[in-house]
């Protein structure tokens, strides 16, 4: 399930879950994702406590074996007061009601699961891949069925007990999922995990974001204003521009402001500034005899409304092909010959 239908899901499911769910909700945000975990379990015996809790419906020991910042976000999701649950519910008992729930939207239904077998592990810095195959028990429109699938289940060490970092394949199977989960094999960021749980945290709190620096070298401005994907750091670690996060924005929004010759140009180097302002010379508040812009795009822009570099849809002028209201829009391929 991708986190588009699961979040489709969610919002039919809210009344069943909170009818559904046993225990009380709480909405106390000082312990949200502080659920002590099992110390003696190793790699291979977190996974197994994973896929077993799912397989329980256990929400508890479920919320107990994976990270924080898993744990944590369903205790956000579970307690937002605009959300339409009867009462607060915390992580335990948003799974456990969540778990093979799916109404209309996401057939086959989540039964049970086992695990088949453990491959080895593969070991990257600070997080440790488990693959493992799954036999899946479903039911689809009221009829049982089995199925084998391959996943891999991402573990770190978290005050000092391995834990999930990464919800996989089996967890969406159970219709357990979160908004971040698109990729559900490849290897978590377990960093940029905890940074951006810390800022979701202090966001849900209403308390402002710890501050984060983001970080471009000078030297490497040259080439990315062509290229559009040169190096810079958040908060001291390698960020790239297709992060697709607000850091992200923030370079997107440099590297436009050096391209299109805002920056030291007329409107300040405020981006906000520069918003429906022309680019490129008219940018510029006195002519210099080196080049203050992207000459390139410049002459694209002049003639014409494609994209002359990767961000030109933040400048004034309509890019591509602006639908203006119709309802279609008919592509012809043509033949290659």
């Amino acid at each position: 399930m991708t986190w588009h239908r699961w979040a489709l899901a969610l919002v039919s499911a809210a009344a069943v879950i909170a009818a559904s769910a046993c225990g009380s909700g709480s909405s106390d945000v000082s312990d949200w994702g502080a659920y002590p975990a099992d110390t003696s379990l190793d790699e291979r015996g977190a996974v197994k406590a994973y896929v077993e809790a799912l397989d329980d419906r256990d929400g508890a020991r479920f919320c107990a074996v994976v990270a924080p910042w898993i744990s944590g976000r369903f205790d956000i999701i579970g307690t937002d007061p605009d959300a339409s649950f009867i009462r607060p519910l915390r992580c335990p008992q948003f799974v456990s009601g969540f778990i093979g729930y799916i109404e209309d939207c996401c057939p086959p239904k989540f039964v049970g699961v086992e695990i088949g077998r453990m491959g080895e592990l593969r070991r990257q810095a600070d997080i440790v891949g488990v693959p493992i195959t799954i036999r899946l028990h479903l039911d689809q429109d009221g009829r049982p069925i089995t199925e084998s699938r391959d996943d891999v289940v991402w573990v770190t060490k978290d005050s000092g007990a391995w834990r999930v970092a990464k919800l996989s394949e089996v967890a969406a199977a159970a219709s357990i999922g979160l908004p971040s989960d698109e990729d559900l094999i490849a290897a978590p960021d377990v960093d940029a995990e905890r940074r951006a749980y810390a800022a979701e945290v202090a966001a849900a709190r209403g308390s402002p974001s710890p501050p984060v620096t983001v970080a471009v070298a000078g030297s490497s401005l040259p080439r990315a204003i062509y290229t559009v994907d040169g190096p810079f750091t958040v908060g001291g670690q390698p960020a790239h521009v297709s992060d697709n996060n607000v850091y992200s924005v923030i370079y997107r929004d440099l590297l436009s402001g050096f391209a299109a010759g805002y920056m030291g140009g007329r409107y300040g180097n405020g981006s906000a500034n520069w918003v429906g302002k022309p680019p490129f010379a008219a940018a510029r508040a006195t002519s210099t005899p080196y080049t203050t812009y992207n000459e390139y795009a410049a002459v694209i822009y002049k003639y014409s409304n494609a994209y002359g570099f990767s961000f030109s849809d933040t400048l004034p002028k309509k890019v591509q092909l602006p639908l203006d209201g119709a309802a279609t829009l008919r592509i012809t391929i043509l033949p290659d010959s």
